[in-house]
C-alpha cells in the first residue's frame, strides 16, 4: 500500500511548531524602557493583569512578539512527522504532494464571500500572506531533497492525493494521509491526521460529501456557497444534509442541488471547480456530468 501524504500540511505544521507568540506588558507611556512582564500564554497574561488590576490602554500597553526557534528544530520536526505518517495503514511506500504554481482555482473564483459585512474576493482571499511560517521555504526544500515527492503545477497538494487514489480506490492499494476535510470527497482508504483515525470512505459517502460541500462552500478558503449566490436560506445545512442522505444515486442528488440553485449552472461550475478534488490532472468539474457511480 502506498501512502499519499499532503506535504504542504507537514511543512506548515513543522514551521508553526517552532513559532511562539509571547505577550509583553509595558508600563503605559514607558514602552522604551522595555516590558515589565512577559508571558508565553495569553491566559497567563490575562490572569496577571486581573490580579494586579491592570487595564490595557490605561495602566499598561500589551504587545506581542513572535519568537522563533532555530531552523534545525523545524527540520527535525518535519522529519519526525513524515517518518510517522509514511507507515500509516501498513503502507510500504509513500509520496509527498506539494501545491504547485499557477493554481487553476484562482482563475475560477469570481464571487466574493461576505466576511464581517465586507465582500472578500479571490480564492483564499481571506488569508493573510504574512501568516505563513518563517521557515516554510526551507522546510519544503528539505522535504523535497530527502523524500519522494510530486509537485502539482496548476493544482494543489490534495489534488495530487486525489488523482493518485481515484484509479485504485476500491483495491485499497493507496491510503490518503492528511487532515484536510476536502479529501473526504475521495473514496478509498484514509488516515485522518487530526483525529488519528483510519477508515474507508465508500463511493456513496464521497459523493454525498462533495455535493454537501457544493451547497455550503468553504469559508476557510473563501469559497462561496448557496447563500452567496441565492440569498439567505430558509433551510439549514443540517436539513440539506438530511435530504441528501436519503437519496440513493448521484443523479437525484445533483438535481436536488440544481433545484436549490434554481438552475444556475454557472454557480455550480464556479463552486464545483473550487472544491472539486480532481480525478485526473487536467480535469474540470462539469455540472450535469456524473462522476460517482454507486
Amino acid at each position: 500500500m502506498r501512502a499519499l501524504i499532503e506535504g504542504d500540511e507537514i511543512a506548515y505544521a513543522a514551521g508553526f511548531s517552532v513559532e511562539k507568540t509571547h505577550y509583553l506588558i509595558y508600563a503605559n507611556g514607558q514602552e522604551e524602557d522595555g516590558p515589565m512582564a512577559s508571558f508565553p500564554y495569553h491566559k497567563d497574561m490575562v490572569e496577571y493583569c486581573d490580579r494586579w488590576g491592570l487595564v490595557d490602554g490605561d495602566d499598561i500597553t500589551v504587545g506581542r512578539e513572535k519568537r522563533v526557534e532555530p531552523l534545525k528544530m523545524a527540520l527535525y520536526n518535519a522529519k519526525m512527522i513524515v517518518n510517522s505518517l509514511m507507515k500509516k495503514g501498513d503502507a510500504n511506500s509513500y509520496t509527498l504532494f506539494f501545491s504547485g504554481k499557477d493554481n487553476v482555482r484562482e482563475g475560477v473564483a469570481n464571487t466574493p464571500c461576505m466576511i464581517k459585512g465586507e465582500p472578500v474576493h479571490g480564492y483564499k482571499g481571506n488569508r493573510d500572506p504574512g501568516s505563513k511560517p518563517v521557515y516554510i521555504k526551507e522546510i519544503k526544500d528539505y522535504l523535497k531533497t530527502n523524500y519522494q515527492y510530486e509537485e502539482m503545477d496548476g493544482l494543489e497538494a490534495d489534488d495530487g492525493c486525489s488523482i493518485n487514489q481515484w484509479p485504485v480506490w476500491d483495491k485499497k492499494e493507496t491510503i490518503i494521509v492528511c487532515k484536510d476535510k476536502d479529501l473526504d470527497m475521495v473514496p478509498g482508504m484514509r488516515y485522518n491526521v487530526a483525529s488519528k483515525k483510519l477508515h474507508f470512505i465508500t463511493l456513496e459517502a464521497a459523493c454525498k460529501n462533495f455535493y454537501k460541500q457544493l451547497l455550503i462552500g468553504d469559508k476557510t478558503d473563501n469559497i462561496p456557497g448557496w447563500k452567496e449566490f441565492m440569498g439567505k436560506s430558509r433551510n439549514t445545512p443540517a436539513q440539506w444534509n438530511k435530504a441528501i442522505d436519503k437519496l440513493d444515486n448521484e443523479k437525484d442528488i445533483y438535481y436536488y442541488i440544481l433545484n436549490l440553485y434554481e438552475g444556475n449552472t454557472d454557480a455550480l461550475y464556479e463552486v464545483g471547480n473550487l472544491i472539486w478534488m480532481r480525478q485526473e490532472r487536467d480535469q474540470m468539474y462539469e455540472p450535469g456530468r456524473f462522476y460517482y457511480e454507486f
